[in-house]
């Protein structure tokens, strides 16, 4: 279902087509050049502000116009007349400009007609994207709070109106995202990983595709992260293109529900690489602190080593050490113990199994 603005906007466009077919000679603009000497004297930004403000202030009273005829001319079949004006804004490159509306009103309803051409401008597409990339930047910093009022400040925006276009944004670029056809896409391999944001369960498919580059294919939001939620975003990828008979490495958490929602799909083709990092913190959770070094250690070398068979012997070797000592934390480790290797056994190079400094969920 379309968002009010949506529709809005749609209404207004149509309008001004109509106005523009009943306008065939077009738009002039008349500044003056001393204007224009002043105007140049500040911004580039301030100029092209204030020939945009002229521009629209221009078409609005074209249109009115068209609508009840000329200023002072008689005309007893017009519908409309003049009926002064008003304080109103327009959005021009990406900033609130105030400026003064005329206003019209019907003859007979007695109501006010709206302008196409005001309601277009004030529509604020532009300023949405501007809000949403600026905000977006701060977010990567976490500081959302600090960044919505230095724009506030530099925009002239209410705070309010700063958040309202930052949702809009957000709700057009996240339906963007859920649409976008994937056919023809090669990722070899898929990421998916649940997380809790706002106390809202949230999983997510993330592809790399060969060249290394990730792109966030789809979300799915729900209760907990169970196989009926990992499945609706497989059900979505699948529809949008993703071939799920071709071979690919999944790289998961080790949960049960994402687990079986992929083989479910994929079937064969789908090889499981459990993250290291969630398996190393589930087994020395299960020990004593005085233990966790040596085992974290013995954990992280085994998983460092580049030949499959030899991390697996580490591993078996390091299970039938914890049996003796915590059978529990042995449980841990022997728990989907070959999905923890799958980069070793199909001999991926290290590069591709960490990233700098640290060990990643693989």
């Amino acid at each position: 279902m379309k968002q009010r603005y949506q529709t809005q906007a749609a209404s207004a466009q149509e309008r001004l087509a109509e106005w523009a077919q009943q306008t065939p000679e077009g738009i002039k603009l008349t500044i003056g050049s001393e204007e224009v000497a002043e105007m140049a004297q500040g911004s580039l930004g301030d100029l092209l502000r204030h020939i945009g403000k002229v521009f629209i202030e221009t078409v609005m009273e074209s249109e009115v116009e068209t609508l009840v005829g000329r200023r002072h001319g008689v005309d007893r079949t017009r519908q409309a007349y003049r009926w002064g004006r008003e304080e109103g804004y327009c959005v021009i490159d990406g900033q609130k400009v105030p400026l003064r509306r005329p206003r019209i009103r019907s003859r007979d309803q007695q109501q006010e007609i709206p302008l196409a051409s005001y309601e277009l401008f004030q529509q604020g597409s532009l300023i949405e994207e501007t809000v949403w990339q600026k905000i977006m930047y701060g977010l990567t910093m976490r500081n959302y709070k600090e960044v919505v009022a230095q724009f506030s400040a530099a925009y002239g925006l209410e705070k309010s109106t700063v958040s309202t276009h930052f949702i809009e944004a957000s709700r057009r670029r996240l339906a963007e995202l859920q649409t976008r056809q994937l056919e023809g896409s090669c990722f070899p391999v898929i990421v998916i990983d649940g997380t809790i944001f706002k106390g809202e369960h949230l999983v997510v498919a993330i592809g790399v595709e060969r060249s290394g580059r990730k792109v966030v294919l789809g979300l799915q939001q729900g209760a907990t992260e169970n196989a009926t939620v990992v499945g609706g975003l497989l059900a979505d990828l699948q529809s949008r293109g993703v071939n799920f008979s071709e071979p690919r490495l999944y790289l998961v958490d080790g949960g049960k529900a994402i687990h079986k929602a992929i083989h479910t799909y994929a079937g064969e083709a789908a090889f499981f690489q459990r993250c290291q990092v969630h398996k190393i913190r589930n087994v020395i959770e299960y020990l004593p602190e005085e233990q966790r070094g040596a085992i974290h250690y013995k954990l992280r070398t085994a998983y460092a080593e580049p030949q499959g068979e030899e991390a697996l012997r580490q591993l078996q070797s390091l299970e039938l050490e914890l049996e003796a000592r915590n059978p529990s934390a042995a449980g841990s480790l022997r728990e989907g113990m070959a999905e923890t290797i799958t980069v070793a056994e199909l001999r991926l190079p290290p590069k591709l199994r960490t990233k700098p400094g640290q060990h990643q969920c693989h």
